[in-house]
């Protein structure tokens, strides 16, 4: 994808070494990075707990 280019550059250049997202990443347009984030984190933290009760749940079978 055209739009990866000049991030896979990046990462080839001496001495990257960098832990910000936005260094990783590349997204084509007008994204809706904060909806994205919300969402993932919401998903994330649903998940989260979800596997929490089914641990108890699977801990109280014992």
């Amino acid at each position: 994808m055209a739009c990866y280019e000049p991030i896979v550059a990046r990462w080839q250049e001496d001495g990257f070494d960098s832990v910000g997202v936005d260094e990783h990443v590349s997204v084509a347009g007008n994204f809706p990075r904060r909806e994205l984030d919300d969402y993932l984190r919401t998903s994330f933290e649903s998940l989260k707990r979800e596997q929490a009760r089914l641990l108890a749940q699977m801990h109280r079978l014992r």
